[in-house]
């Protein structure tokens, strides 16, 4: 959406600026903040911690998953017949 802001023919260097920012900015901040964190907190603390975040993250996107799964299940599935359709013309057709 950056290249509806742009003047015309300049597209592809807001997008390079804002990656450049996203990526380069955004990490560097990250990385100092998790370095003071890593000195000033006990190791095994941090890691209990962020074992037990990635934990409820996993139950949070297996029960988003299963949710969203069982919505749309049914929408595209195709019927048997038609699938053994298919593969019946594809078997047909020539390979050239």
């Amino acid at each position: 959406m950056f290249f509806l802001l742009a003047p015309p023919g300049l597209s592809g260097t807001l997008q390079g600026v804002a990656l450049g920012i996203t990526f380069g900015l955004g990490r560097g901040i990250g990385l100092v903040l998790s370095s003071f964190i890593y000195r000033l907190s006990d190791k095994r603390t941090l890691f209990l911690v962020i074992a037990i975040f990635n934990l409820v993250a996993a139950v949070i996107f297996s029960i988003y998953f299963l949710i969203t799964r069982q919505k749309t299940g049914t929408k595209n599935r195709k019927p048997r017949n038609e699938n053994a359709r298919e593969d019946e013309k594809c078997k047909e057709e020539p390979l050239l």
